[in-house]
């Protein structure tokens, strides 16, 4: 347990000074690099859907529009325009 100067400026200029330390990291982290970007399951996740059910139609007479999902039920909208 050595402790490493507080604030990234430190760091850097300790491990400038502490080559040999700063190679024995730099070979840790390049060993274990795979690891940083894999992604973990969660136990809750749902399975993936087929591709097929993706882009079936949708099943009500309202269009998809982008990435918004139809409206579960229909709006009713009364407009009355005043011609004065």
């Amino acid at each position: 347990g050595q402790r490493l100067g507080q604030g990234r400026d430190n760091v850097k200029k300790y491990f400038e000074e502490n080559q040999k330390l700063s190679d024995e990291i730099e070979e840790q982290v390049r060993a274990n690099a795979d690891k940083l970007y894999a992604k973990t399951i969660s136990p809750r996740a749902s399975a993936a859907k087929p591709l097929a059910a993706e882009s079936a139609a949708p099943k009500t007479a309202e269009k998809q529009v982008g990435n918004v999902p139809p409206r579960s039920k229909p709006v009713n909208i009364d407009i009355e325009a005043d011609d004065e």
